[in-house]
């Protein structure tokens, strides 16, 4: 999932979240401030649909990307 987002050639923003487990929401996070200092990190919790479906320990994240600019 990490790999796959930071693939991204333009990220603005980042959006991590989970259902259950805080700590492994915020490990994820700092990979992504370790790859990407200036870019804001948003951490919030699932909600119980989410949750629900996905089970206790899922960890998502999303990345917004940036207009691509003509050169």
């Amino acid at each position: 999932m990490f790999d796959l987002a930071m693939a991204y050639p333009r990220i603005e923003e980042v959006g991590v979240m989970h259902a259950t487990t805080p700590e492994d929401a915020e490990m994820l996070a700092g990979w992504v401030r370790e790859r990407l200092p200036d870019v804001p990190i948003h951490i919030a919790r699932l909600g119980p649909a989410l949750g629900a479906h996905g089970g206790p320990g899922i960890v998502g994240m999303t990345v917004v990307e940036g207009e691509k600019t003509e050169a």
